[in-house]
């Protein structure tokens, strides 16, 4: 299967997928039996690495184009667990603004209670100093 940080072009007019590794700046392309013939099939393609699956959207073609690459899972299931690891950090950071918002309203309510109390003090010692 290819790596994460592969690019790749549709075959709008080829009968290939063009890959390129940009780091060696190596290009290959697919086999691809039973492709469709003719010009502007497939424009735009996006990799899905978790199961090692292109994806290209028509153009004229009558499908998506989809090209399964073997998988092999000693790759895969480390891109599987960043995944789940990045979800679970996404929903933690989620807790946390909420917990922080939480904590941020109580002292919102606790600091307007102390300044309540201050006003009303300070209230009385004025009418106190005024009666004098």
């Amino acid at each position: 299967a290819p790596s994460v940080d592969m690019l790749f072009a549709a075959p709008f007019n080829a009968d290939a997928v063009l890959m390129i590794n940009p780091r060696t700046n190596v290009t290959d392309t697919t086999t691809l039996s039973g492709l469709e013939v003719g010009a502007a099939k497939w424009l735009g393609i996006a990799f899905a690495p978790s199961t090692a699956t292109l994806f290209a959207a028509p153009f004229a073609a009558d499908a998506v184009l989809t090209v399964q690459f073997t998988v092999d899972e000693s790759v895969v299931a480390p891109l599987r667990q960043i995944t789940e690891l990045t979800n679970m950090l996404s929903s933690l950071r989620s807790r946390q603004a909420s917990a922080v918002a939480v904590q941020a309203s109580s002292q919102q309510v606790t600091d307007a209670a102390l300044l309540s109390s201050q006003v009303a003090r300070l209230t009385m010692e004025a009418s106190l100093s005024s009666s004098d």
